[in-house]
Formats: C-alpha cells, sequence, structure tokens
C-alpha cells in the first residue's frame, strides 16, 4: 500500500518542477528575451530597460541603431 501512495506522488513532483522562464519584451528591437538579459541604460532620463544587445550597441561604439 505504502508503494502505491510513492508512485501517485511521482507523477505530482515532476508537474511542480516544471517552471516557466520570465521574459521581457525589449523596448528597442521588441524581440522577447529571459529576464537575464535584461539591463538598464543609465545615460537616458527616464532610465531605459534594453536587452543586453541593444544595451551593447549603444554603448558608444559609433553604431546607430533603428528605433521602433
Amino acid at each position: 500500500m505504502a508503494t502505491q501512495l510513492a508512485e501517485k506522488e511521482l507523477p505530482e513532483e515532476k508537474e511542480q518542477t516544471k517552471t516557466n522562464e520570465i521574459t521581457f519584451k525589449c523596448k528597442i528591437c521588441g524581440s522577447v528575451k529571459p529576464l537575464s538579459q535584461l539591463r538598464e541604460v543609465r545615460r537616458f532620463y527616464p532610465i531605459l530597460l534594453a536587452c543586453s544587445d541593444c544595451e551593447e550597441k549603444m554603448c558608444g561604439s559609433g553604431r546607430k541603431i533603428k528605433w521602433l
């Protein structure tokens, strides 16, 4: 009887471990990225929130990016 309960509990534990990754939409390029790539661009007021790719492009490399 104890083995039957343990077998029933296993699928429930697997379902609980599934998590969705938190994402955000970049205000510059419009792509959806994971939250780990969120960067604050503090050179502007109000502060811009952008992805790491757009922040890297805006960091003074002389390249222009296309604004949406």
